[in-house]
C-alpha cells in the first residue's frame, strides 16, 4: 500500500496536483464510465429493433474508458501518450461505431452487405494510420493520404446508403434527427484525430502543437465522438416510436380436427386413409369416436 513517503520518494509515478493532462485523463475515463453504466442499467426497457445498436453503442464508452485508464497511468510515469493503447482502443471501438450505423438502418431494410461496405474502409483507416504513425513515421504523409481515402468512403457509405433511407416517407422523425445528428458528428469529432496524426515527426504539423494538447485534444474528442455517439442511439432508442419491421401475422388456421364442425364418417375415412394409408383400422376408431358424440 503507498504511503505519503512513497509519494515523496518516488513522485513520477503518481498524479500531481497541477497536472491539467492528468486531469483530462481522468475526466474523459469517468465521463465514459458513467454514461456507459447509465445507458446499460436501462438496456433492459429498450425497444426490440433497437437493442443491438443500443448495446453496441453503450459498450463503446466502456471499452474506451479502460483503455483511458491504463493511458492515464501511462501518462503519469512517462508524460507521453502511447500509440499502442490508443490504436488498441481504435480498433475495437471504431468498427463498432460504424456498426452501429448499420443497426440504425436496419429496421429500414437495409442490406446485410452494408456491414463489410462498412467494417472494409474503416480497417483500411485505422490500418494505414498505424503504419504510418508507430511504424513508419518518416512515411506518414503517404500513409495518412491512404488512410484519408478510407475515412471518406466511410462517410460517403454512411450518407450516401443511410440519406436515402431515413429520408424516405414514413420514416420516424426522431429517427431521422438522431441519424442526421450522428453522420454529421462522425466527421466533426473525428477531425481531431487527423490534427494529432500531422503532428508526427516527418509531416505537416510537426513541431507545431505541444504533446500535452494533442494528449487533451484526444481525451476531449474521446468522450465527445464515443460519449456523444451512445447517447446518440439512446435518444433514437427513447424516442422513435414508429414500428417499420413488424411481421405481419396470418391468423393460423384451425385443425379440422379440432374445428366445430362435425366431420362424417365417410369424410373421417378418406381423411386418414389419405393421410397415413391405414384407412380400414382408422375408420373403426374414427366410428367409435363418432358414435359416443352421437350419444
Amino acid at each position: 500500500m503507498e504511503t505519503q513517503n512513497d509519494v515523496l520518494q518516488n513522485p513520477d509515478s503518481f498524479m500531481q496536483i497541477g497536472d491539467f493532462v492528468a486531469s483530462t485523463f481522468l475526466i474523459s475515463a469517468i465521463s465514459l464510465l458513467v454514461v456507459s453504466i447509465f445507458l446499460l442499467v436501462q438496456f433492459k426497457s429498450v425497444p426490440q429493433r433497437w437493442k443491438m445498436a443500443y448495446l453496441i453503442g453503450s459498450m463503446i464508452p466502456l471499452i474506451a474508458a479502460l483503455f483511458t485508464v491504463f493511458r492515464t497511468n501511462y501518462w503519469i510515469t512517462t508524460m507521453t501518450n502511447p500509440i499502442e493503447f490508443r490504436f488498441f482502443d481504435w480498433f475495437l471501438t471504431v468498427p463498432l461505431m460504424s456498426l452501429v450505423f448499420y443497426y440504425l438502418l436496419k429496421p429500414l431494410g437495409v442490406s446485410r452487405w452494408m456491414v463489410a461496405r462498412l467494417l472494409v474502409p474503416t480497417l483500411w483507416m485505422l490500418g494505414f494510420g498505424y503504419l504510418g504513425e508507430a511504424l513508419f513515421p518518416e512515411q506518414s504523409v503517404m500513409w495518412g493520404i491512404m488512410g484519408a481515402i478510407g475515412f471518406s468512403v466511410l462517410i460517403a457509405i454512411i450518407i450516401g446508403e443511410g440519406f436515402p433511407k431515413i429520408f424516405r416517407e414514413g420514416v420516424d422523425r426522431y429517427h431521422r434527427i438522431g441519424y442526421v445528428g450522428l453522420a454529421i458528428l462522425l466527421p466533426i469529432g473525428w477531425s481531431a484525430y487527423p490534427i494529432g496524426y500531422m503532428t508526427v515527426p516527418g509531416n505537416l504539423l510537426e513541431g507545431q502543437i505541444s504533446v500535452n494538447t494533442i494528449a487533451i485534444l484526444y481525451n476531449l474528442a474521446d468522450i465527445f465522438n464515443k460519449a456523444g455517439l451512445a447517447l446518440g442511439v439512446a435518444f433514437i432508442a427513447s424516442r422513435s416510436k414508429t414500428e417499420y419491421d413488424a411481421p405481419k401475422v396470418a391468423p393460423k388456421r384451425r385443425p379440422e380436427a379440432f374445428s366445430d364442425k362435425k366431420p362424417s364418417r365417410a369424410t373421417d375415412y378418406l381423411h386418414t386413409k389419405s393421410s397415413n394409408g391405414f384407412g380400414e383400422e382408422n375408420m373403426f376408431q374414427w366410428n367409435r369416436q363418432f358414435d359416443r358424440r352421437e350419444e
